[in-house]
């Protein structure tokens, strides 16, 4: 709020004009990728125990960027897609190991 009273030359903007802000897609996307987030460490804890989460770690990572590049229309880096793949396969490696 003191970033939008700073930025408006030091008024107070009203209420309706704060609730407008957090109406913006932006913010709910947001709000769904930090959703979606928590319910998938919720689920890879369940799932595999704490080894599993220290590998898995990036993956609401991984989610959030890739569904904001499909939102946006971008390509992620090769640096990145080479991420992707290093974790994919360490989760793999991981399963074969307790196989």
């Amino acid at each position: 709020r003191s970033a939008a009273i700073l930025g408006s030359g030091g008024v107070p903007p009203s209420p309706a004009a704060l609730l407008a802000a957090f109406r913006a897609p932006w913010v709910w996307l947001v709000v769904a990728l930090k959703a979606a987030s928590a319910v998938l460490i919720a689920l890879t804890i369940s799932a595999g125990g704490n080894v599993l989460y220290a590998i898995s770690k990036p993956w609401p990572v991984v989610f959030a960027t890739l569904t904001t590049c499909v939102v946006l229309g971008n390509v992620p880096s090769l640096g990145f897609l080479g991420g992707i793949a290093l974790s994919v396969s360490g989760i793999g490696l991981y399963y074969a190991a307790r196989a």
